[in-house]
């Protein structure tokens, strides 16, 4: 791991504080094995959350009014539900334990955001149009093991660069 160092203390020298980012959110871990989860999002973003959600085990249900073709593939291959339609003005979120506005529409990512707090369900926004209470970390998962790293929400970027050098030193 003496490779890895050089490259932590440089991050550390050189990160951008967003003040913007002031939760003080705790690493935990939980089990999402079985449970359902629903992604708001169609496209590469939403594809991406969805792959580290079925890596866990969750239930994944998609909505978007339109899917990139490996989402609709896993749909076809009844990996994960779609429903394809716009996200309505408002929707119960109660049954699922996760939620996702992976949209690239930040109006509908704060519809999401509203109705997943009004029902007290886990959020993560992809974007930065409106907090949601859960922050989705740079995951390293191999057998035996998973390493998380977050900014906090400050830097997605730079937590993937610092998982990704942990990866190689590995």
């Amino acid at each position: 791991m003496q490779n890895v160092s050089p490259y932590l203390e440089k991050v550390k020298m050189t990160s951008k504080i967003n003040k913007q980012a002031d939760a003080a959110y705790l690493p935990i871990c939980i089990d999402i094995k079985g449970k359902e989860c629903l992604v708001v999002g169609g496209g590469n973003v939403a594809l991406r959350k969805i792959t580290v959600l079925r890596k866990f085990g969750a239930a994944v249900t998609c909505m978007s009014p339109f899917f990139v073709k490996q989402l609709e593939r896993l749909a076809d291959l009844e990996k994960i539900k779609c429903i394809k339609r716009v996200y309505p003005l408002t929707l119960s979120l109660k049954k699922y334990a996760l939620v996702i506005a992976a949209t690239d529409d930040s109006d509908v990512n704060k519809q999401v955001v509203r109705d997943a707090v009004r029902d007290k369900i886990l959020v993560n926004v992809v974007d930065k149009s409106a907090p949601g209470n859960v922050i989705m970390p740079a995951i390293l998962k191999r057998k035996g093991f998973t390493i998380s790293v977050s900014t906090g929400g400050r830097s997605p970027s730079q937590a993937k660069k610092i998982r990704d050098t942990l990866n190689h030193a590995l």
